[in-house]
């Protein structure tokens, strides 16, 4: 797959960013959601700020430095689009009849997702 140069990468790596921030979030509601499992999805959300803290990193240095070349692997509209799904996902979080299981079974598809995009790479 061929990759073009990112027209404005500043944008489109603060919206990565945002990106592992939301996802941060939705770990953040199902820790309050389920108390008995609360430090492993606390684990997982302090992750993804870390994720968003590197990608904040990479924004600074692609300002400081010209040659830095950002490929643009996604599309704006894709990561948009993710990001009010995982939105839903949280206001999911409050119903009462959301389970463990679901808020397991969702995170699970959301990271597979991402992997088998190479979205870490």
């Amino acid at each position: 797959m061929e990759y073009k140069i990112a027209k404005d990468p500043d944008a489109l790596l603060e919206l990565l960013a945002e990106h592992e921030r939301a996802i941060a979030r939705l770990y953040r509601a199902y820790a309050s959601r389920f108390d008995e499992h609360a430090d492993f999805w606390k684990n997982l959300a302090d992750e993804e700020f870390k994720h968003s803290a590197c990608l904040n990193k990479l924004r600074t240095l692609s300002q400081e430095d010209d040659t830095f070349v950002i490929v643009e692997r996604f599309s704006v509209d894709a990561i948009q689009f993710s990001i009010r799904y995982i939105e839903e996902l949280i206001e999911r979080a409050s119903q009462p009849d959301f389970k463990f299981i679901n808020a397991f079974s969702l995170a699970t598809k959301l990271e597979e997702s991402l992997l088998e995009k190479n979205f870490f790479e």
